[in-house]
């Protein structure tokens, strides 16, 4: 079954289903007007964790010229996001963000 595929260069012609992994967040430049983006991350590997500002930003420029504007993300949760409601992740937050305005004074 794995033999019916071939790898492929990122650079080259696009073909119906294309997986691209982390050697092409930067520099590849992507062309596929049907392109539709989904970033695959696991959130108990450190290496997976994603920088919304930076990472996700150089994935979503890879296709060039997508008419799609969506990202579709399919993660799992870091193990320390079970069970924490929203207000007290936030209460966390704010906690930390004080802790680390304090401590720059």
């Amino acid at each position: 079954m794995g033999g019916d595929y071939s790898i492929g260069i990122p650079d080259k012609a696009v073909r119906k289903i294309n997986f691209y992994t982390s050697t092409a967040f930067e520099g590849c430049d992507i062309y596929d007007k049907q392109g539709k983006i989904y970033v695959v991350s696991d959130g108990t590997a450190r290496h997976h964790l994603l920088d919304v500002s930076t990472t996700i930003r150089q994935i979503a420029g890879r296709i060039r010229d997508t008419r799609y504007k969506e990202i579709t993300h399919i993660f799992s949760t870091v193990r320390y996001a079970e069970g924490i409601t929203y207000p007290q992740f936030k209460a966390a937050t704010e906690k930390e963000l004080d802790k680390a305005e304090r401590f720059v004074k």
